[in-house]
């Protein structure tokens, strides 16, 4: 029999019922030790590739692209009774060339983009301005 590489349905079953060892135990309990306690979330706001995203919620959520300059995220898991979406976040584009640098309010962020695009959110313009209420972000200079 040729060896491929892949585990045989057999091999994949042993390792699901397989216990760790002490030693594999003790491994991952330092590690865990070097995280550190967890902290709070907080909402949040990062500059990163020529976008700015923002963070209201820690969960897991989905981008819906709405234009080439914004995409809002929305929760993936809602309670059954609100079919709506829930929007926790969003990124929108923001090049060096707007001139922002060091810590900025979103919000000015935000009406920089406009003025350089005035279509750049579309109808969704306040739903954006909310989710980024008074969180700011800190834009490094270009190098």
């Amino acid at each position: 029999m040729k060896d491929t590489g892949r585990l045989t349905p057999a091999q994949i079953e042993a390792l699901r019922n397989r216990m760790p060892t002490e030693e594999e135990l003790k491994a991952a309990r330092e590690f865990i030790k070097t995280l550190g306690p967890l902290q709070e979330f907080k909402p949040c706001a990062h500059h990163l590739l020529n976008e700015v995203h923002v963070f209201r919620k820690d969960c897991s959520y989905t981008a819906k692209f709405v234009n080439t300059g914004l995409s809002l995220f929305y929760e993936n898991h809602r309670p059954g009774f609100n079919p709506l979406k829930h929007y926790v976040g969003f990124s929108v584009y923001c090049p060096r060339s707007l001139g922002l640098t060091g810590t900025v309010a979103v919000q000015d962020v935000l009406r920089r983009v406009e003025a350089f695009s005035p279509e750049a959110f579309g109808r969704k313009g306040k739903l954006v301005r909310r989710l980024a209420g008074d969180l700011k972000v800190k834009i490094e200079e270009s190098a």
